[in-house]
């Protein structure tokens, strides 16, 4: 399956952009990118700012914060 066909699905079938006609949609997946990640790839860091919005098309993403010199897993997505 190419990038762009992953894209298109994913932004089809996500409950969060349902809501968005056609036309959005299709301007969404021409702006979009795929990154694939390898396992303990850090994607984000919290407190650095953030340019892009993300969206899991496969695989599982766990988010943690630090907390008194330790990371604490906050969920598993």
């Amino acid at each position: 399956m190419s990038d762009a066909s992953i894209i298109q699905e994913t932004i089809s079938s996500h409950t969060l952009l349902e809501a968005l006609d056609d036309a959005q949609r299709q301007t969404l997946a021409e702006q979009a990118t795929l990154a694939r990640h390898a396992k303990g790839d850090i994607i984000l860091r919290e407190g650095l700012p953030v340019d892009a919005m993300y969206i899991i098309a496969q695989g599982v993403v766990r988010v943690s914060t630090s907390s008194m010199a330790r990371e604490v897993e906050l969920k598993k997505m």
